[in-house]
């Protein structure tokens, strides 16, 4: 029992979410640099975001772990060195 997807459907979700991962890709290293300011205003309400974040790589993470493919590699490790803001 399931739902049945053509393939011009599959296509097209899986293009929408590569061009998804892309813009989250582009997206993270602002919105980490907002979350490490000192001011709430600005970091609070990033939370939601983040913690939807860290649920979906959870959601892949365990979705990688039952199957027999190997995750893709983070790009670079380019959100590690980000400086913190001055106050």
């Amino acid at each position: 029992m399931g739902i049945e997807v053509d393939g011009e459907a599959a296509q097209e979700a899986s293009e929408a979410t590569d061009a998804a991962t892309k813009l989250l890709d582009q997206l993270l290293p602002a919105v980490l640099k907002a979350f490490r300011t000192a001011r709430e205003e600005v970091a609070l309400p990033l939370v939601p975001f983040l913690t939807a974040y860290v649920a979906r790589l959870k959601m892949l993470h365990k979705r990688y772990v039952h199957s027999s493919c190997e995750p893709q590699p983070l790009t670079e490790s380019r959100y590690s060195n980000m400086p913190f803001p001055k106050d």
